[in-house]
């Protein structure tokens, strides 16, 4: 209760439970997540001590006491989360025991075992109390339970509470650490982020666990397990309520701010090019991009400046000041965002939330001039600008622009693409040999705007900027494509070669495969059609703008170089169901299935054009201003309808290379030559590939 301005305890029952001495940490409330300083009397260290366990007030696994003794329809939704379960049996998974076994821990839900971190609560005992439970979303009860629970003096029911004393009782209790998703979401929310991303190098590491829940939507999560009966608890029966379309479109946004705050703070614990690393840097990227959608579609200044910050980061190993400095600027507008936004101005966020992605906009054509009048004398401007020579016009190609390979089967089925990251859950193998094989780099190298691949994209008709979007011919093969949505998953990933994972990314692992979607990839005509897709290129308009035909694909050699298959926990689950070792796909039936394929869609003979010549330039002037360098382009901007206003161009990702040492090299590399314009454009790049060479040998770096 509240008498002269101080909080006084009450309700001795309450006050039994909370007999533990005061904590020695210090609770810092600071990015969003509850961060504590080291305990005197534990020298060594506590890894798992996430929140202060001293602090901590349930009394049992079931966490019933004294949360669940209010809050009774909440608990009863908690207890059949995983949040809770997994205190019973996560620990007994296969997954767990590989984890367990490769960071030399006997036991998980015992003192220095990491997974404490996470998966449970910790109590005053240092052990695991129970699974993931209130307060490890809500904050350590000690210092607020008594305060959350007291009406006021004389009243022992919520609905007598004065508006007056609930204010205060919510101020108090936030001051003393509670954490409230009707006051601050944002906090609340960032404890989903803080464990689902994984910051833990060495686990991913070495300990082969997943590097976090991929593409972790807080909506879908926060759907999942949902508990908002307060009001039904105070009588007005409204049961498990629903947020309102406002706050679901400001959760929506804070849930994409989190998402790139927190990878940016787990790219910033990798000291070393790996698994974990390139994880990271990938989920930067993601995390950019759907950050990127919001701002194509909302005017929100706070995602404006996020996106700011993130443009010129150096997404690299070993960065940690320069991530950690932007992850703390981003958390301080995600949390003025939060605290500040107004649900019902952001309704044009609605389409993106049902999972609409925004329409890029086509590049735009200028039009051309009006005709100039023959009988006007030129002005002066117009003799300064004029050129000796007329560029020569774009070379004439066979076929048709295409949106997709011709050959493409219609998309018409009922599954998506989920991401790469949802199936390395198990698969953390197949995911450390992915970051090292090319496939892994292809929509990268379009996105990057390599040269060789404008230029084809120059002559095919789709432009540079049409490269990397999903509804132009390139990111068929070069990306992992959901072909309902257009929405691009560079490179390719598990899904290209194993299909859509909606359907069977939970029901695979009980075996049945394939099934909903899956492509039975033991059959050599099944493997040899994903290959054959790729790899053998017969659209004539691509071949002339000289794209590789894929002629000399020895798609043999291809797979055994892939094989990533089978992987330590497969192989242990294939066991423990009674199932035969997996058997390879044998290489004369593999080939024969390529070649009857290839021989049914035969390469066209064609003609590769030659890119036209540009124009030479008007010699300079006396008083000229000085040359600008030609903006490089970028993919289409999109802007949203009725507004006007810059908008965010598609950023493209970055990977995670090895940091560059400093040591300086003396190189002596002779000039290039002064007159280029007799040179083709092979020809100057054959120039520049000489001089790297010359530079990536001096590193010690191979070529």
């Amino acid at each position: 209760m509240i008498r002269d301005g101080r909080w006084l305890r009450g309700r001795p029952s309450v006050r039994a439970l909370l007999g533990i001495a005061a904590g020695t940490l210090a609770v810092i409330v600071g990015c969003g997540v509850v961060v504590f300083a080291q305990q005197p009397d534990d020298p060594q260290g506590s890894e798992f001590l996430r929140i202060d366990p001293d602090r901590i007030v349930i009394t049992s696994s079931d966490a019933f006491t004294p949360c669940g003794e209010c809050h009774t329809s909440e608990w009863d939704v908690w207890r059949q989360t995983p949040h809770a379960t997994g205190f019973d049996d996560m620990h007994r998974t296969e997954s767990a025991q590989d984890i367990l076994e490769q960071m030399d821990l006997r036991l998980a839900k015992r003192q220095g075992s990491v997974c404490m971190r996470c998966h449970y609560t910790v109590g005053p005992s240092r052990n695991a109390m129970a699974g993931v439970s209130c307060e490890s979303c809500h904050g350590p009860a000690q210092d607020w339970v008594e305060i959350h629970s007291d009406w006021g003096p004389g009243v022992d029911h919520p609905d007598g509470e004065s508006a007056e004393h609930r204010e205060e009782r919510i101020r108090a209790s936030e001051e003393a650490g509670m954490l409230r998703p009707s006051g601050d979401i944002y906090a609340v929310a960032a404890n989903c982020f803080e464990c689902h991303t994984v910051p833990n190098e060495e686990l991913v590491n070495r300990g082969g666990h997943s590097t976090g829940t991929a593409a972790f939507d807080l909506l879908e999560r926060t759907e999942a397990i949902r508990h908002n009966y307060l009001h039904e608890q105070w009588g007005e029966d409204l049961g498990n309520r629903e947020p309102s379309a406002e706050r679901t479109r400001v959760m929506f946004v804070v849930g994409r701010i989190l998402g790139y705050e927190f990878a940016l703070r787990g790219l910033a614990e990798a000291t070393s090019s790996g698994r974990f690393a390139n994880a990271m840097g990938r989920r930067v990227s993601s995390a950019y991009r759907e950050l990127e959608e919001v701002a194509v579609v909302a005017e929100i200044s706070s995602v404006t400046e996020i996106l700011g910050l993130g443009a010129d980061l150096r997404l690299v190993h070993d960065n940690r000041e320069e991530l950690e400095e932007a992850a703390e600027e981003i958390r301080a507008l995600g949390q003025e965002f939060s605290n500040t936004a107004d649900g019902a101005a952001l309704e044009s966020l609605d389409p993106l939330i049902a999972g609409e992605r925004p329409t890029i906009a086509s590049p735009v054509v200028e039009a051309d001039p009006p005709p100039a009048d023959p009988e006007a004398p030129p002005s002066p401007e117009e003799e300064v600008a004029a050129t000796p020579e007329e560029p020569a016009p774009p070379p004439e190609l066979p076929g048709e622009v295409r949106r997709r390979p011709g050959w493409f089967p219609s998309f018409d089925g009922p599954y998506d693409i989920v991401g790469a990251g949802n199936c390395t859950t198990c698969h953390a193998g197949a995911e450390d040999w992915w970051f090292g094989d090319p496939h892994e780099q292809t929509g990268r190298r379009l996105v990057g705007e390599d040269p060789k691949a404008r230029q084809i994209a120059e002559l095919y008709g789709i432009g540079a900027a049409g490269m990397a979007r999903g509804d132009q011919i390139c990111m068929s093969c070069h990306a992992t494509l959901n072909q309902a949505s257009q929405v691009v998953d560079y490179g390719v990933s598990c899904e290209s070669c194993h299909g859509p994972g909606s359907g069977y990314l939970e029901p695979h692992e009980d075996g049945g495969n394939p099934q909903l979607g899956m492509i039975a990839l033991k059959e050599a005509s099944a493997r040899a059609q994903n290959c054959v897709r790729c790899h053998h290129i017969t659209d004539e308009r691509l071949l002339a703008a000289g794209h590789p035909s894929g002629s000399g694909y020895d798609v043999v050699a291809a797979n055994a170089s892939i094989e990533h298959w089978p992987g330590r926990r497969p192989t242990r689950g294939r066991e423990g169901r009674g199932e035969s070792a997996y058997q390879p796909v044998a290489d004369g039936d593999l080939r024969s299935a390529f070649q009857s394929l290839t021989g049914q869609r035969p390469i066209p003979t064609v003609a590769v054009v030659t890119p036209p010549r540009p124009a030479a330039q008007p010699a300079a002037q006396p008083g000229d201003p000085p040359p600008t360098e030609a903006a490089t382009p970028r993919p289409p901007t999109a802007h949203r309808a009725g507004t006007e206003g810059s908008a965010v161009a598609p950023r493209a990702p970055r990977s995670v290379p090895p940091r560059a040492e400093t040591t300086p090299i003396s190189l002596d590399l002779e000039p290039l030559p002064r007159n280029t314009e007799d040179l083709t454009t092979e020809e100057l790049l054959l120039l520049v590939k000489q001089r790297l060479e010359r530079i990536y040998a001096a590193l010690g770096r191979g070529s």
